[in-house]
């Protein structure tokens, strides 16, 4: 099957949108654990949500045609689902992020 440039613009926004939850969850992270610990939260959570992304295209790739055409669908709404997560997470992860730094003694 060849890949539309709808194909094209929602990789884009899911890539986005992951990126976004990533840094989302590593600023709190970070300022939670410090540097020295941080850098491992950062890596675990950086292969989970690689793992996670590679176990979908897996399951996307093996589709049959009808279910590539279910699927294509699906995608549309699983991306616009994941948009209105990332981005009512985001509130909570600068709340989260404040009370850490207010904690923190200099």
């Amino acid at each position: 099957a060849a890949i539309t440039g709808m194909d094209w613009l929602l990789m884009l926004i899911q890539s986005l949108l992951c990126a976004v939850l990533y840094m989302e969850i590593l600023i709190p992270m970070m300022y939670r654990f410090g540097a020295e610990k941080g850098r491992i939260v950062m890596l675990i959570l950086f292969v989970a949500l690689f793992a996670a992304l590679s176990v979908v295209g897996t399951i996307a790739e093996e589709a049959t045609m009808e279910q590539a055409a279910a699927l294509e669908l699906s995608m549309k709404y699983i991306t616009m689902g994941s948009a209105v997560v990332v981005f009512a997470l985001l509130p909570v992860s600068v709340s989260a992020s404040v009370r850490i730094r207010a904690k923190k003694e200099f």
